[in-house]
């Protein structure tokens, strides 16, 4: 009789799960049909994605080319879209994945613009040739220390993914100089250099008071955001709270006190603050507050934190890294220190502590050359099918 029972209990537990996926499939094939009603409705002139990511930079680069270009631009889904559905429908199955593969484009469309998702980068090789300018902005690729033993499988699918986009569009761009030349030396494609933007606009409405308010601070602090990644590389930062006890120092990310004892085997020094995850516009208010923005990044594309940095002119301590330095022209707008020179981020962080000066060489490039409102002008230009220069260490 127990045995007749459990074996109730588990064709009704496989009856539920089969009737949950059946119903989740039936969803799914109503939003991929709505998405495409809306999609083939669209005035649409560029089609922009695939959007589906709801936090970090490649979200936010593409949420700044919707906002800022004077195009018809048409993120694929919708942001609203996004925001209700998630991405379930667009991963759900292979079915799915090819519904929306195969639909076409509108028929206002002259250009498709792809960025590391392979799902739209699909769809523009069955439907760009001989009817959209295709463009593809290749974004940081990933590399062994992104995952914790090597590349994760999903990590490699997508960069894979960005190789075939760069491959197999019109135009290749790319957010930093150094994996531009990475894609001529290893894949022979040649990209343009058109960097990631900081949306300035934004960055001029922080609330440096807020933050200080909410936060109880009330010294001058050096500031640092991020993960517990080790790409990232906090234990920098920590390592310098430890050892200048006098110095403020903020870390915002999430980073508990637990996490830096099981890690790093030591004790969070009392002046080190450690703050949860924030969202946009809390950390450009912590940007704005802080005297000093220290990266420590083993490896970065074009970070746009440092951008954001340089617009509310604040003194910047970044690593010799390429994509640091690609983003503040050098030591132009920031101050750099040698991660294999024991000492020179302390001696580096003390300085920007110490200047009574702003950035004003970091805000003028940050407005002249990295505003999205200037990058978009030229995103425009190559939508409508401006060539770029043909050298490959040239931007437009």
């Amino acid at each position: 009789m127990k045995n007749r029972i459990q074996g109730y209990i588990k064709r009704a537990r496989f009856e539920y799960l089969m009737w949950n996926w059946r119903r989740q499939s039936r969803r799914n094939t109503r939003r991929i049909q709505q998405w495409q009603q809306s999609f083939q409705a669209s005035s649409a002139e560029v089609v922009l994605g695939a959007h589906l990511a709801l936090a970090g930079g490649v979200r936010n680069h593409l949420l700044a080319i919707k906002r800022f270009s004077r195009l018809n631009v048409e993120l694929v889904p919708t942001e609203e879209q996004l925001q209700k559905w998630g991405i379930q429908p667009f991963y759900a199955s292979a079915q799915h994945v090819q519904q929306f593969v195969e639909t076409p484009p509108p028929p206002t469309a002259f250009a498709v613009h792809t960025h590391v998702f392979p799902q739209l980068i699909n769809w523009a090789k069955l439907h760009a040739p001989g009817k959209l300018r295709w463009v593809h902005t290749h974004h940081l690729y990933y590399y062994p220390e992104h995952g914790e033993t090597g590349l994760e499988p999903w990590q490699q699918r997508l960069n894979e993914a960005m190789i075939d986009g760069a491959r197999n569009a019109d135009v290749c761009l790319s957010v930093n100089r150094w994996e531009q030349e990475m894609l001529l030396r290893d894949y022979g494609i040649r990209a343009h250099f058109v960097p990631n933007g900081v949306d300035v606009e934004k960055a001029d409405s922080s609330k440096p008071d807020r933050f200080l308010k909410n936060n109880r601070i009330t010294a001058p602090f050096a500031l640092w955001v991020g993960r517990l990644d080790p790409v990232k590389n906090p234990l920098a930062f920590v390592k310098l709270a430890l050892e200048h006890p006098e110095l403020s120092c903020v870390m915002i990310g999430g980073i508990s006190k637990d996490d830096i004892r099981r890690e790093y085997n030591t004790e969070p020094p009392a002046n080190l603050k450690l703050l949860p995850a924030f969202s946009h516009e809390q950390t450009l208010d912590a940007i704005a507050a802080c005297k000093a923005l220290v990266v420590t990044s083993h490896r970065e594309g074009l970070p746009t934190l440092v951008m954001e940095g340089m617009a509310l002119r604040r003194s910047i301590v970044i690593p010799q890294e390429r994509g640091c330095m690609d983003a503040t022209d050098g030591a132009t707008c920031a101050r750099i220190y040698a991660p294999e020179k024991s000492g020179d981020l302390n001696e580096k962080v003390l300085s920007a502590m110490a200047d009574s000066t702003s950035n004003a060489a970091g805000r003028e490039r940050a407005v002249e050359v990295l505003d999205w409102r200037v990058i978009t002008r030229t995103l425009d230009e190559i939508y409508k099918g401006k060539v770029p220069d043909s050298s490959p260490t040239a931007t437009l």
